[in-house]
């Protein structure tokens, strides 16, 4: 039986000044704080993050014994929530990156949205990180496009699938999750891979209410924007697209074809464009 309602999950590379706002964000929930797990995975490094971490715990937790941190010596993000969902006790999980910041009802808007079978999907913003200038992004757009589907009639897999492509901004079961994990080995494509696992075991697709909102701070430095040489990037695209394929013919008789193929054919388009990213 599950500790907590939610645990949220921080993974973070020597951070810098921006972790504070997005764990501000998180401790400022309207949720109970007492329903709420924290768990930080300082990944790939330690001191003086861990050091700093560690006082601003005791100074802003509003239940330091909700809050775990977590050090590695092993590098990447998909490692990070590995390890974190190895002891994660909460029922639903939330992944948030620690430059971005999630609005006070957020939790609270994806708790209640939540069902053992469901996937629930916030609105995302884009914001300039030094500006503050609010940008569009693939994911907004696919949470107003589902908003206008979802009018009609239910979102299946496939109508639902840009919301299914990234883990921020979602609330994911762990009775749905599992054992399963992260690919290490993947640099890029790694959160839609993970989602994808689980889509055999997702009955629904829901999205939050408009005010839970999960805001993506833009960093030209950042990972998910940073530009691929041609070459990376044309191998990275048919290896996700073999991926897929793999995974699809592993059970075709309970794999929703229609979603898979729109999975591949996304996979390799991205061989094709400017800049790989993912909002």
């Amino acid at each position: 039986m599950s500790m907590y309602k939610a645990s949220v999950i921080v993974p973070t590379y020597k951070p810098r000044a921006y972790i504070y706002e997005c764990l501000d964000s998180i401790f400022a929930q309207t949720f109970p704080a007492s329903d709420l797990e924290l768990i930080i995975v300082l990944n790939g490094c330690c001191e003086p993050y861990k050091d700093k971490l560690v006082k601003y715990i005791e100074e802003k937790a509003p239940v330091k014994e909700n809050v775990h941190l977590i050090q590695t010596d092993a590098p990447g993000v998909s490692n990070a929530r590995n390890m974190a969902l190895d002891i994660a006790c909460g029922e639903y999980i939330l992944f948030v990156d620690d430059d971005d910041i999630i609005s006070p009802e957020y939790v609270g808007g994806m708790v209640n949205s939540s069902s053992e079978d469901t996937v629930v999907a916030a609105r995302l913003r884009l914001f300039d990180d030094v500006t503050g200038e609010e940008f569009h992004t693939n994911l907004t757009k696919a949470y107003d496009i589902a908003r206008e589907e979802i009018s009609n009639r239910p979102l299946t897999l496939f109508s639902g699938r840009r919301l299914l492509s990234a883990v921020g901004g979602k609330s994911l079961p762990m009775q749905l999750i599992g054992r399963n994990r992260f690919d290490t080995t993947l640099s890029l494509g790694e959160d839609s891979v993970f989602i994808t696992q689980l889509t055999k075991r997702i009955k629904h697709i829901v999205l939050a209410p408009e005010d839970a909102v999960y805001s993506v701070r833009k960093r030209d430095n950042s990972a998910s924007r940073a530009k691929l040489s041609a070459k990376k990037q044309i191998g990275m695209a048919v290896s996700l697209a073999w991926i897929y394929f793999r995974m699809y013919l592993a059970d075709i008789k309970h794999n929703d074809f229609k979603f898979y193929a729109s999975r591949i054919v996304a996979s390799l388009l991205k061989a094709f464009i400017k800049r790989y990213r993912t909002v």
